[in-house]
């Protein structure tokens, strides 16, 4: 039975827990400015404090920043051209700063009636850290994506465009696009961090020892907190063999490593900080990431790691495309393709559909389609999307444009470039909503990204890749398993029975993870990090030398993928 780690946790100096301690922190005079995301429950916040600063006898005044926001219709006009386009779910990504969502007038407003204040004084929400008071503390508040998403799904979601309850089009459009530009000024000198995913309980990181455990971070290897995804076309092989604890029935996804889908827990005693991943990269880019994976994306992971079960489900994904890079940036203004690539973990009579028949006539593929879509006719898929049996080790490149979905009976991982995908559902196999209604599929948006020469000929010459031995000793045989030359990056299997060496040479991160046998361990100067089945480390790209030990008697598999 695997000993899967789902909550790795690491080591901070100190956290405050509870409203109690953060009134201490913020003490009984001056002025704090409560920076951070439109998300978070600041009525709660605002009484839990006021609640605890009245326990010590401190006086404060309340500023809120909202209230220099532009009005609903003036803000519309700034976001027009973000979300006043495209389809129901995507808009395009926000390029704007915060400030221009604000009115510079009320901003200088607020800031002059807390200077004016005599006791303690805390302007809070988004907008705070643009009052020009220089000698103000600055906090930052956030909850996790993760969070953010079940807010969302709760129809709870709250966002700087107004409209609530917010949809994700407005979140990841706007919001994270603002507060991830925000947050790559403001980490590097915020006095205080504050998680609020549970309004009830905040959890706060000095500044200072937020960034000395960043710092830390970047010179070993870590776990991110993996994030579970249950979907009705999920199976119940990671169930069985992870060993979990009150897991979902089944598991469609389960994110490894993702820029926007994980965490980093910081822990000190008995409190517990959940990082978003993408904020560690915001302090420390390059240190983490390596001057190729920040040529690459800048402060954002250049490839992001999924575990996918399908095996014994009883449904299936959809067939979907997704844009390229080029069109990702014209309609999205996103910076990387939505190719992907599978490496196949196991496979119990697996199989992938990928790719137009090379005999498919457009006009009745078009037309099956559509009549799926509105008379609910079957969608015959043999006649027009090749199907491929899957093994253990297979390597499949999918790239964008090209007709996809994986079917029953595979675990694999999924390696894919975007941090803000865009999915369009072609055809979802007739699937219902429990009062009857089919569920939506994108015909003509997904047929813009459509690529007609993705066919059978096509990916025959592109999508599979044969391992290609790189090296062989005694200890270890290492073979290249995906080396495509618009992906950026490189994927090994070293088949391990002793100690292997490595050395990231500053230039990118190693991504390892355990793929087959009892255990392994990252070693290096100052660090051992375990491995157990499927789960995997980042290697940041300043450990340097490190080496991969074997702790299973038979040999382990190991998969390592940086970026060239």
């Amino acid at each position: 039975m695997s000993r899967f780690e789902m909550n790795p946790a690491y080591p901070i100096s100190q956290l405050e827990k509870g409203y109690a301690a953060l009134a201490k922190a913020l003490g009984s005079k001056g002025v704090w400015l409560l920076e951070g995301a439109a998300a978070a429950d600041w009525e709660a916040l605002r009484a839990g404090l006021d609640a605890a600063l009245a326990a010590l006898k401190v006086k404060v005044e309340w500023m809120d920043a909202r209230q220099a926001l532009l009005s609903p219709e003036e803000r519309w006009a700034v976001l027009r051209p973000t979300l006043g386009i495209g389809d129901l779910e995507h808009g395009r990504l926000f390029d704007g700063e915060l400030k221009s969502l604000f009115s510079e007038e009320k901003l200088k407003a607020l800031a002059g009636k807390a200077e004016n204040a005599s006791d303690l004084c805390v302007v809070f929400g988004p907008g705070s850290s643009l009052l020009p008071l220089f000698s103000a503390r600055l906090g930052f508040v956030e909850l996790t994506n993760e969070q953010e998403i079940a807010l969302v799904a709760a129809g709870k979601g709250r966002s700087l465009v107004g409209v609530e309850p917010a949809t994700m089009r407005h979140v990841a459009s706007v919001d994270w696009q603002v507060m991830d530009h925000l947050a790559g000024e403001l980490l590097s000198r915020v006095d205080l961090y504050v998680n609020l995913d549970d309004p009830a309980a905040p959890v706060a990181a000095a500044g200072m020892a937020l960034r000395a455990a960043a710092k830390t971070l970047r010179r070993q290897p870590f776990c991110a907190v993996p994030t579970l995804r249950p979907a009705r076309w999920g199976g119940h092989y990671l169930n069985k063999v992870l060993g979990l604890e009150n897991p979902p029935d089944t598991i469609g996804q389960m994110y490894l490593l993702h820029t926007r889908k994980n965490a980093v827990a910081l822990r000190s005693k008995d409190a517990e900080l959940r990082f978003p991943f993408t904020r560690l990269l915001n302090l420390e880019p390059a240190g983490i990431l390596g001057e190729v994976g920040v040529r690459a994306a800048g402060e954002k992971l250049p490839v992001h790691f999924n575990l996918v079960d399908t095996v014994g489900s009883a449904s299936q994904l959809p067939i979907q495309v997704h844009p390229n890079w080029e069109q990702a940036w014209r309609d999205y203004n996103a910076t990387a393709s939505e190719d992907e690539s599978y490496y196949i973990l196991h496979s119990e009579g697996g199989n992938v559909n990928l790719g137009l028949r090379s005999d498919v006539d457009p006009r009745k593929f078009i037309e099956a389609l559509r009549l799926a879509r509105e008379e609910a006719v079957d969608f015959n898929q043999p006649d027009y999307v090749d199907l491929y049996p899957t093994r253990a080790h297979d390597a499949i490149h999918v790239p964008a444009g090209v007709v996809h979905d994986v079917g029953p009976g595979n675990v694999l991982l999924e390696v894919s470039l975007a941090h803000d995908a865009h999915i369009y559902r072609l055809f979802d196999y007739l699937q219902r909503f429990p009062d009857g209604r089919l569920r939506p599929v994108q015909v003509e948006e997904g047929l813009r990204y459509l690529d007609w020469d993705g066919n059978t000929d096509f990916v025959r010459q592109n999508s599979f890749q044969p391992a290609r031995l790189l090296s062989q000793n005694a200890d270890a045989t290492v073979y290249v398993v995906m080396d495509t030359a618009w992906y950026g990056f490189e994927m090994q299997r070293i088949e391990l029975q002793g100690t292997h060496a490595d050395d990231t040479q500053g230039r990118s991160f190693h991504a390892i993870m355990l793929i087959e046998g009892e255990g392994v361990s990252i070693e290096g100067k100052g660090f051992k990090q375990p491995l157990h089945t499927f789960e995997l480390a980042l290697v940041p790209a300043d450990c340097g030398a490190y080496r991969l030990v074997n702790q299973d008697k038979n040999g382990c598999k190991v998969l390592k993928t940086f970026m060239k």
